[in-house]
């Protein structure tokens, strides 16, 4: 069953069994994006607040975030592969966070993916190059973070507001800018 705060009420949605929620986890309905018959799935642990979009690209990712959890409003995390996602992880509000390009690089076949999901044309299954997440423990991610996909962020890592993370984090370290340096050890 998945649990969800609506107007201050407990509320009891049924879920298919690609969707795993912890106990006294809070998710509204609507910020899960997976098919009922998808091959990935999303699963949450236990005293979690997901405030965030959770989206099975293609409905093969696979989305695991850990108990103690914060992911912020207007967060968006989405898995063509994996995000694996730690322990007393807080992702701030306005956050992206994505695993692979959503797009095909070359013009046609952006093009052809455009015509495929507006009904236009056949759905092709482009290369989106998927990279797996990796987010240890104790991380925090400063609002209007981007982590782009193969980023693994270390245990304790804290990432400042509006960075973009194109390679790995060494844990307890702070990171800001575009693209991210560490300016700080924790």
């Amino acid at each position: 069953m998945l649990r969800t705060v609506v107007n201050r009420f407990l509320v009891k949605i049924k879920c298919s069994g690609n969707v795993s929620i912890g106990k006294n986890t809070f998710i509204r309905a609507r910020d899960l994006v997976i098919g009922r018959n998808a091959k990935g799935k999303i699963s949450l642990g236990e005293h979690s607040v997901c405030r965030a979009q959770l989206y099975s690209f293609m409905d093969q990712g696979r989305i695991e975030i850990g108990d103690y959890c914060f992911l912020g409003q207007n967060s968006k995390i989405w898995a063509l592969e994996r995000i694996t996602i730690g322990d007393r992880v807080m992702i701030s509000h306005n956050c992206f966070i994505v695993d692979n390009f959503t797009h095909p690089i070359d013009p046609a076949e952006r093009h052809a993916q455009y015509l495929g999901k507006s009904g236009l044309g056949k759905m092709i299954q482009p290369d989106l190059q998927p990279l797996p997440i990796i987010i240890e423990d104790d991380v925090w991610v400063g609002a209007n973070a981007i982590l782009l996909p193969g980023v693994q962020v270390g245990r304790g890592a804290v990432i400042g507001a509006g960075a973009v993370v194109t390679n790995p984090i060494p844990p307890g370290v702070l990171v800001v800018g575009n693209p991210a340096r560490v300016v700080k050890k924790l």
